[in-house]
């Protein structure tokens, strides 16, 4: 069973128009044509959260942009590359164990 599901920010949920700056302080933001409906449907019985390697926000801010398009209750989580020290796609930094 899936329990959480992550999503991308740009070009997944939210459309990047390549301004500089923090996404929340554009003159205009967009979500995805019709994100909103997928997500209340994924979003029965399961935790969404996402993630971006934005440069110029952090989760406060990128929070701030989903609020402007009413995408943000849908995202309680929200992990930004800058502020976990990773970006994405990242190689697993575990080592496999030996067997025995």
């Amino acid at each position: 069973m899936i329990r959480v599901a992550v999503f991308d920010w740009g070009g997944t949920v939210m459309r990047d128009c390549g301004l500089p700056g923090p996404t929340a302080r554009w003159p205009q933001v967009a979500a995805i044509e019709g994100v909103a409906d997928a997500l209340e449907r994924i979003a029965t019985g399961q935790e969404l959260a996402l993630a971006t390697n934005a440069a110029d926000s952090d989760a406060a801010l990128v929070q701030e942009a989903l609020a402007r398009v009413g995408l943000d209750r849908f995202f309680p989580s929200v992990f930004v590359s800058s502020e976990i020290g990773a970006e994405k796609p990242a190689r697993a930094t575990t080592t496999p164990r030996s067997a025995p």
